[in-house]
């Protein structure tokens, strides 16, 4: 941890002679002898009165030799205790930190009077906090125990740029800091260095004075917090809804809900019953971005010409150069870090897929998501974080449509479905739609929003960048739980062996959809320009990847160490979004799974795996590697029993994804397969499941959007398939899919032990931990001793996929393989 006192920049325009004269002060003097006369067995109410009586006249110097204004209601900082006052602050994102010192912003003539506030303060005016916990053992723990109560101020406080602290020992005490770049604490310092005791006043005032002044809480009485943003041309009210930590991003994500002279009543009624109007963020990013990334700057290139139907829109964008924060020290071999507030006021906003009405409405989004990343990447972009968070359904656009920029025209699922005569019905946007199409307008849109592009990046600059020798596969991003097994853990899914009755399936329900007239019209609505007969091509690849799957050791050279992120990673991650969203769908009127239903255990295998951080990566990975075989979905589904059809398509879909396409960018059967293939693989699948006669029953059942469906299981007898996630038994590589760690035992107690980080990018969550467990490191070097692997190795290929040869090779795949009979 950094010292507090490691730049002159802490000095905080603290001149000599200010200094000098505060620490000459006379009433200073006095309140600093009443703190040192105070022993280790002085009652800690007594030694807290006189640290806040301390502190309180060295602010009441401070405000006078400053001259500061003492009308203004914040021109001063009070210092209190929670001890003294015996008051609670007020919490509204759940902390339970309870500090024992805190400061606030007052009037200076409550410090001229020596009169502290008794009232519960807010979090969201506090300006330092401060803990009497005793000994300490070195100084690191300072900042381990005071660093809690910091990051909380911090969460509650977007509009300051650093936040302090200072924690209080037996005849001693040190001080503490937390902005976006790191955290320094000073070493201990005794009772009597009252240049430190002044440091820390004039290191409020500080910060009081350099806070965003865009940002102001309002000090009301409501049930929620709402700030006042005067970002733009108008001004309007927020509710924050997330609030990130630092060292990090430190994202403060709010919905607008309207102008800021709403009254409080009024919007405790938007609030409650009301349309949100916007959306609104403000994170920590890097001063200097790479060029190519940047939230600001990729959504005004893809909406340069025209606005892209499902893609998030911003009203306003700022980067504050003034409020700028720059790392003291930072780590030998790093360059320093230089980060601006990045403020973004979109005029989009959406609601999460757990409010999917239907089925119908869920592959709908799907699509529509699906085509609007293909558009991104088109525009050479690509979004790397197509998680279930940023994914959302019912857009509302409040930008744009006054029709001063045109729409650029996606064949999206309601242009589709109109060409084949389907109703789309009410799974479009619920506000917003313009009643009237004008003139040469669309009239169709997506019924999806993708939202947050902190993790984009243009292809061009991805690509050059992992043509660099220092990318490694940390550097990947995204949400754990949806970024690409491939990417995550490139091992686990190295013997994915794709049996023929799942390829078999993957190629019928591909082509499904030109069997119909119906089908046929929908894929020239959704391929204007054709798809280059992709169904031939996948054919060719499936033909190769099974004879290769038929040699003798089919697993050499199969891990891709430096895998390559493209649109197919951002595909997959829509599809683990899918998943989750369809695991969660319970039908309208339907009842609870029993506890020890197997299906039950299934479905909080997955979510779990998905969306729980204390799961580390590696075993969330091994986890969600079982649900990337067609078997796991057709013969264990995790989906409720009304919704088990969409488990075949789910499965389709794991299996294109579990294809090792990195083994075939080179190969003559791909030549033509551009790198948005699984785009349109993902499309067709999804079209041949909305367009199939049998299937329109299921695909309009009723969802309970108001009880998403939850698992329960306790004790009861283990299962072959839950006994290799129980905590007390020991399990192996091998079980869970992985033949390269063959018979090594991972004991799940030790993967569950590595925290699992919520942002893969050193963002809300902290830095990310490059280190890697035992057996991940041991993976990685099985799997790297085995060579590269090569798709001309194959000796038995298959020209065509037809009927001979699906019965030659699933002969020699019996044979070869007695594993088969266990996929199938």
């Amino acid at each position: 941890m950094k010292d507090f006192f490691a730049t002159p920049a802490l000095k905080y325009g603290l001149t000599t002679r200010t200094s000098a004269q505060l620490q000459e002060d006379a009433a200073v003097k006095v309140a600093l002898a009443a703190l040192i006369r105070s022993t280790t067995v002085t009652l800690p109410a007594v030694r807290e009165s006189r640290i806040v009586e301390l502190l309180n006249t060295i602010s009441l110097a401070y405000s006078r030799i400053a001259r500061r204004s003492k009308s203004s209601s914040g021109g001063a900082v009070v210092f209190d205790s929670n001890n003294i006052s015996q008051t609670k602050l007020k919490s509204y994102l759940g902390s339970h930190d309870a500090p024992a010192f805190f400061a606030y912003s007052g009037a200076a003539s409550d410090l001229d009077a020596r009169i502290a506030h008794r009232t519960a303060q807010p979090w969201p005016v506090l300006l330092c906090v401060g803990d009497d916990g005793g000994p300490w053992d070195g100084d690191a723990d300072v900042g381990d125990r005071l660093c809690p109560c910091l990051r909380t101020l911090r969460r509650y406080r977007p509009d300051l740029s650093t936040v302090y602290g200072f924690f209080v020992g037996p005849n001693s005490f040190a001080l503490v800091s937390l902005n976006a770049c790191e955290t320094r604490a000073s070493a201990r310092k005794p009772w009597s260095d009252i240049a430190a005791w002044v440091a820390l006043v004039a290191a409020m005032y500080h910060t009081m004075d350099k806070r965003n002044d865009h940002l102001t809480y309002r000090g009301s009485e409501l049930g929620f917090p709402l700030w006042d943003v005067s970002y733009g041309h108008a001004p309007f009210a927020a509710v924050p809804f997330h609030a990130g930590t630092a060292p990090g991003r430190a994202t403060l994500a709010a919905f607008e809900l309207g102008s800021t002279t709403l009254p409080d009543e009024d919007a405790a009624r938007q609030f409650c019953g009301g349309e949100v109007e916007g959306f609104f963020k403000i994170s920590w990013q890097d001063k200097y971005p790479p060029p190519g990334m940047g939230e600001s700057a990729l959504l005004a290139y893809l909406h340069k010409d025209a606005w892209i139907p499902g893609l998030v829109r911003p009203r306003y964008t700022a980067r504050h150069s003034k409020l700028a924060i720059t790392q003291a020290n930072p780590p030998q071999h790093q360059v320093c870090k230089h980060v601006v507030p990045d403020t973004i006021h979109l005029g989009s906003i959406g609601e999460p897929l757990s409010q999917a009405v239907s089925p119908r409405h869920l592959l709908y989004a799907a699509y529509d998501i699906i085509e609007t990343h293909l558009h991104m990447c088109e525009r050479n972009v690509l979004h790397r974080d197509l998680s279930w968070f940023n994914c959302l359904i019912f857009p509302r656009h409040y930008v744009g449509v006054d029709g001063t920029k045109p729409e650029a025209s996606r064949p999206c699922v309601s242009r589709i479905m109109n060409a084949a005569s389907v109703e789309v019905g009410g799974h479009g946007v619920r506000l917003g739609r313009k009643t009237e199409v004008a003139l040469g307008e669309d009239p169709f849109e997506p019924c999806a929003l993708i939202t947050d592009l902190d993790h984009a990046i243009k292809l061009n600059t991805l690509k050059r960048e992992q043509n660099l020798i220092r990318f490694r596969n940390t550097d990947v991003r995204g949400t754990p739980g949806f970024v690409a097994l491939s990417l995550n853990n490139p091992t686990v899914c190295v013997n994915q062996g794709l049996p023929i009755i799942a390829m078999s399936h993957l190629l019928s329900a591909l082509a499904e959809a030109e069997s119909t007239d119906r089908g046929r019209s929908a894929l020239a609505a959704a391929f204007p320009s054709g798809d280059d007969d992709f169904v031939v091509r996948a054919t060719a690849i499936l033909t190769k990847e099974l004879t290769r799957m038929c040699e003798d050791d089919p697993y050499a050279g199969v891990v891709e160490m430096e895998p390559k992120q493209d649109a197919r990673h951002d595909c997959e991650s829509v599809f683990w979004s899918l998943a989750l969203a369809f695991c969660q769908a319970r039908p309208l009127g339907s009842e609870p799974e029993g506890r020890g239903d197997q299906r039950a255990f299934d479905f909080k295998f997955l979510f779990d795996a998905i969306t729980d951080p204390n799961v580390s990566d590696l075993a969330a990975d091994y986890q969600r590697v079982r649900f990337f075989n067609s078997f796991r979905w057709r013969k264990h589904s995790p989906l409720h029993p009304s919704l088990d059809l969409f488990s075949q398509l789910l499965a389709n879909m794991a299996t294109y994804l579990s294809i090792p396409w990195h083994l075939y960018t080179s190969s003559q059967a791909t030549r033509g397969f551009d790198l948005n293939h699984t785009h349109t693989a993902f499309r067709r699948l999804i079209l041949g499941y909305l367009l199939r006669d049998e299937n329109a029953s299921s695909l309009d059942i009723p969802l309970d959007t108001e009880r998403p469906r939850f698992a329960v299981f306790n004790d009861r007898p283990v299962s072959e398939s839950e006994e290799m996630c129980a905590n007390s038994q020991s399990i192996t590589a091998a079980d869970f899919g992985t033949s390269d760690v063959e018979g090594t035992p991972v004991s799940r107690t030790t993967m569950a032990s590595e925290p699992r980080k919520r942002k893969r990018d050193g963002g809300d969550g902290g830095d990310y931990d490059d280190e890697q467990s035992p057996q991940r490191s041991k993976a990685r070097a099985d799997a790297g001793d085995a060579g590269p692997g090569s798709p001309e190795r194959s000796t038995a290929a298959a020209s065509s996929w037809d009927s001979r040869s699906i019965s030659a090779l699933t002969r020699k795949f019996k044979t070869d393989k007695l594993w088969f009979g266990q996929w199938a």
